[in-house]
């Protein structure tokens, strides 16, 4: 950043993590809901009685929810993101973890973007390998021991 033109001030940052793993509800044997529960230790219920048969109440068509919860470090909040989608043209459960900082808890000095980055990177990796934890997590390395050019996150 030339700084003999101006001082840095910015006004935001934000480091986002875009995470899919492929799941096609119509012909998957697990319903939507308990596959959030058991391979990404989310839950979301909606009440079985809005629904003509109780089984429709785990099977949404579409998802998409969004929780935003405050941080200490880095300073800011940390936005989870969890919806249906593609990837690679085939349906997938999409997650973004994303960490951000505004106003004044933006660093004003390009010294302390690492930190900051190394803060929001943490958060972001303790949010991807708590969710992913267990069989789905083993999936992941097994896929990376088998594919060298496919890493899990460094």
């Amino acid at each position: 950043y030339p700084t003999e033109i101006a001082k840095l001030k910015p006004s935001q940052v934000t480091l986002k993590y875009i995470d899919a793993v492929a799941f096609d509800s119509a012909k998957s044997q697990v319903p939507l809901l308990r596959f959030l529960r058991e391979s990404l230790h989310t839950g979301i219920d909606l009440e079985p009685l809005l629904f003509a048969r109780s089984e429709e109440a785990q099977s949404p068509l579409g998802l998409n929810l969004t929780v935003t919860y405050g941080l200490d470090k880095p300073k800011g909040a940390v936005v989870l993101t969890v919806a249906n989608g593609t990837r690679s043209g085939s349906p997938a459960i999409i997650w973004e973890t994303t960490v951000i900082s505004k106003g004044a808890d933006v660093p004003n000095e390009i010294e302390q973007f690492g930190t900051w980055l190394d803060g929001a990177h943490a958060v972001s990796d303790n949010y991807f390998f708590t969710l992913v934890r267990g069989e789905l997590l083993r999936s992941f390395e097994a896929k990376s021991d088998a594919d060298d050019t496919s890493p899990l996150r460094d």
